[in-house]
């Protein structure tokens, strides 16, 4: 009698969860503007504690890139960050609108669709909770 052997092993492995990055840009020392991607820490610690693996998804406008980032993980948070743009969903900016960064638009809404064409839950914090509120903008 021959028996198959199962393999469980992607079964039990942790899910592997990407967490969309943001950039900061230098403001002084001998590379002023120079851009860095980059997640707060809480937000990975905050994976790992959950029992994931933080992985780290920089920041691209890069349709094939962030697909293939998508295609990489288990599950999507969308971090907090820069105000989004109001003029995605036809608003005027108000008076105390913060800074904005029009290649971060471009990368969540990239990365909502991705993630929701392959069905995988998706955590908006802060920013992130309006991007995915209105993710086609």
């Amino acid at each position: 009698m021959r028996t198959e052997c199962k393999d469980t092993r992607a079964s039990h492995r942790k899910k592997r969860i990407g967490i969309g990055g943001n950039l900061m840009f230098m403001e002084g020392g001998i590379f002023p503007g120079y851009g860095k991607s980059y997640v707060n820490d809480d937000y990975v610690q905050a994976v790992a504690s959950a029992g994931g693996v933080p992985m780290i998804l920089p920041v691209t406008d890069e349709e094939d890139i962030v697909e293939a980032q998508i295609e990489a993980v288990d599950g999507l948070v969308i971090s907090g960050g820069w105000d989004v743009d109001p003029l995605l969903w036809g608003e005027e900016p108000h008076e105390k609108l913060g800074s904005t960064l029009p290649v971060r638009d471009t990368f969540d809404r990239l990365l909502i669709a991705a993630a929701r064409r392959r069905g995988l839950p998706i955590l908006g914090i802060c920013r992130g909770l309006s991007r995915s509120a209105r993710p086609r903008s």
